[in-house]
């Protein structure tokens, strides 16, 4: 519970359907007549975004919140808690952090660890995008650190996930989640890859990205960025579901 963070009602936006105080499992409203009224802002999660994500007018804020901006997360719009304008320039330690993000680049390396051609594009992508976008999220308190994952044997199920990027996040629960399970609307398929078959001397097929409705060989940096910037900044679910009726 937090005296610090509670939410806050625009009654000029405010249509008083109520989602907020059906919702929310911690008293934090009751009604004065018809209309809501944060009675209880001491009950409220620190950091919970519920009630703000499911009002359909966008009445709520944060008291607490200290900038907001707006990321689609499996397949809703969730606010959001970013806080770069007001943290630009200072510096953040380790200790600080709150969230780390960890990329994997799974890809077929032979023996002299040489990999196919659309796989050496990812890696440099992956590797470019961690590089470029780890000190700005240090900002909002997140860390990113990448891991290069050579599959050495030659196995139709290690071939079958070559040019993978997975993502860990013990914080939202996420472990191992390939790229397309983050990204909306992204998919995989295959086609056939000159260089791996090449390299391993037989007919080799590869995995491809379709991202906005373009289909890829190499992942492009933006579909890696987007997937980076939802588990940045998706809200941490503030309850746990084992014990509390909340579901944010």
């Amino acid at each position: 519970m937090s005296a610090d963070w509670y939410p806050k009602i625009d009654y000029l936006k405010c249509t008083k359907c109520l989602t907020c105080y059906d919702f929310c499992p911690h008293e934090v409203y009751s009604l004065n007549d018809d209309t809501p009224v944060v009675a209880k802002p001491e009950n409220c999660i620190s950091g919970c975004h519920g009630c703000e994500n499911r009002c359909p007018e966008g009445a709520l804020s944060y008291i607490g919140d200290t900038a907001s901006g707006k990321i689609l997360f499996g397949g809703k719009v969730k606010r959001i808690d970013t806080g770069v304008k007001l943290l630009e320039g200072k510096k953040m330690e380790v200790q600080d952090l709150l969230r780390l993000i960890t990329v994997e680049h799974l890809h077929y390396a032979n023996e002299d660890q040489e990999t196919c051609e659309r796989c050496g594009d990812t890696l440099q992508i992956v590797r470019e995008v961690v590089e470029e976008i780890k000190e700005a999220l240090k900002l909002v308190k997140v860390q990113i650190e990448f891991k290069d994952v050579p599959l050495l044997n030659e196995t139709d199920e290690e071939l079958k996930v070559s040019n993978s990027i997975r993502f860990t996040c013990t914080d939202l629960g996420v472990k191992n989640v390939d790229i397309e399970e983050i990204v909306e609307g992204a998919a995989v398929n295959s086609n056939y890859c000159q260089s791996c078959s090449d390299l391993i001397g037989k007919k080799t097929f590869c995995r491809t990205v379709t991202y906005k409705g373009q289909t890829y060989e190499a992942v492009p940096k933006a579909m890696i960025v987007e997937a980076v910037l939802k588990l940045a900044f998706a809200p941490k679910p503030c309850c746990d579901p084992l014990t509390t009726s909340c579901s944010c």
